[in-house]
């Protein structure tokens, strides 16, 4: 990016210059220390806090760039803080991953929340929460809400599912014997040094 500013910009700038502009800083720390004060006060006015109130579901609007999403979206930030925070039942490489995707969200909480600047942030989001399924979530759903999950299991689309996922296991388990090597495929040096130490 530093030779791309040099050639056609014929200024070495290392990564950015708008970081400060408003229309790509559009929330501030500053604009949040505002809009709290708004609150404080009842005084509106300043436009702050309505400024804040969109700016949050706008980032909750996620990759689809839908508010219906934001719901969901916001459980998935609370579970990734948590397995980041208080976790450590989990893989310190996934607290990591998750750590990650915590420092990037962070910034759309001032920079304009456009999806494609947060794709990566996203997915590495549902990579933390698939883990924590996987470890806690399911188990945990399938205790408090044992009829639901009994519900969604005998569901004709949930059965459908299971079978496709299901044929993709054994469909790889075959590709995987079929490519491992047979015994007369071995190197002949290997079965000699076993006969050497097996006479």
């Amino acid at each position: 990016m530093a030779l791309h500013n040099w050639v056609y910009g014929h200024a070495f700038v290392p990564l950015s210059a708008n970081a400060t502009h408003p229309k790509v800083l559009v929330m501030p720390p500053s604009a949040y220390l505002a809009a709290a004060g708004e609150l404080l006060s009842g005084n509106f006015s300043g436009g702050y806090f309505g400024r804040a109130l969109k700016q949050i579901p706008d980032w909750l609007s996620g990759p689809a760039e839908s508010y219906a999403t934001a719901p969901l979206n916001g459980a998935a930030i609370v579970i990734l803080a948590y397995v980041v925070i208080g976790g450590r039942r989990f893989d310190p490489w996934l607290r990591l991953i998750g750590a990650a995707a915590l420092a990037q969200h962070a910034v759309a909480l001032f920079y304009v929340p456009s999806a494609r600047y947060y794709f990566l942030a996203w997915f590495l989001i549902m990579l933390v929460v698939a883990a924590w399924l996987r470890q806690i979530g399911v188990g945990w759903i399938e205790q408090h809400y044992p009829d639901a999950c009994k519900r969604i299991v005998a569901a004709p689309l949930a059965q459908r599912l299971a079978s496709s996922l299901s044929n993709l296991e054994h469909a790889a388990a075959h590709e995987r014997l079929e490519s491992a090597p047979s015994c007369d495929q071995l190197p002949l040096t290997n079965t000699a040094a076993v006969t050497r130490r097996n006479p």
